[in-house]
C-alpha cells in the first residue's frame, strides 16, 4: 500500500488533462466521481477530522484543524487526506478531491515526501489544486452531454458546492461561446467512459 502510495505522489502535471487521466485511470464511470474510488485507487487514506485527533496532535497537525482539510505523508510515506466532518457533504468532496489534487500535481515538489506537509502556502498552487478539483469534480464534456450549464444545474449533476458550481458556470458560459468539444483524444476517451450520448458536435477543446 506505502509503495502504491509513493507512486501516485506527483502522478500528473497539466492540471486539464490531470483531471481527465486521473478519471480515466481510476475508472470513474459516472456522475457524480466518487472521490473515495479516487483516493483508494492510489491508496491513499482518508481520514475525518472527529474520530483521528489523537493521530492528528502526535503528528503535530493540530494547528491544521481550523482548515477544511489538509494532505500529509506519514514517516513511512503514507498518503493521508484529513477533513473537517462537520462542514456539508459537498464540501467535504471538494476538500478532499482539492487535497487529490496537491499529492497528485505533486506540489511539495519531492518525489517520495515523508513525514511532512502536502500543502503548500503557495497561493498560485492553492488556485491549481482547485481547477484540478472542479475539473474533476464536473468535466466540462459531460456537462455539455447532460446540457448542464446553469450553477443549479451543475450542482445537481455533479454534487458541487454552490460557490463552485457558479464557478464552473461561469466557464461553461466561455466554452459554449467557443462551441468547441472533443478535440482531445484524451477527452474523447473520458467521454466514452462516462457512457455519454454520442452527439454531433465533435470539435473543439473543452476543459
Amino acid at each position: 500500500m506505502e509503495k502504491k502510495a509513493a507512486a501516485a505522489y506527483g502522478k500528473y502535471r497539466h492540471i486539464r488533462n490531470a483531471a481527465w487521466q486521473c478519471l480515466l485511470d481510476c475508472g470513474i464511470d459516472s456522475l457524480p466521481v466518487q472521490v473515495s474510488a479516487i483516493a483508494g485507487h492510489f491508496g491513499i487514506g482518508i481520514y475525518a477530522y472527529g474520530p483521528n485527533l489523537d493521530l492528528i496532535r502526535r503528528s503535530g497537525l493540530e494547528p491544521l484543524l481550523d482548515a477544511m482539510g489538509f494532505a500529509y505523508a506519514d514517516p513511512s510515506g503514507r498518503l493521508m487526506i484529513f477533513f473537517n466532518e462537520k462542514t456539508s457533504r459537498q464540501q467535504i468532496r471538494f476538500t478532499i478531491a482539492h487535497e487529490l489534487g496537491h499529492i497528485l500535481l505533486g506540489h511539495v515538489g519531492a518525489d517520495t515526501p515523508r513525514g511532512r506537509l502536502l500543502n503548500p502556502t503557495v497561493e498560485k498552487l492553492e488556485e491549481a489544486a482547485d481547477r484540478f478539483a472542479v475539473r474533476l469534480l464536473a468535466p466540462a464534456c459531460a456537462l455539455w452531454a447532460k446540457d448542464a450549464y446553469t450553477a443549479e444545474e451543475i450542482e445537481a449533476v455533479c454534487d458541487l458546492s454552490p460557490e463552485y458550481a457558479e464557478k464552473r458556470a461561469k466557464r461553461m458560459k466561455t466554452l459554449r461561446k467557443k462551441d468547441a468539444w472533443l478535440t482531445s483524444d484524451l477527452e474523447k476517451k473520458l467521454y466514452r467512459q462516462l457512457g455519454l450520448p454520442e452527439r454531433p458536435e465533435e470539435r473543439g477543446d473543452g476543459e
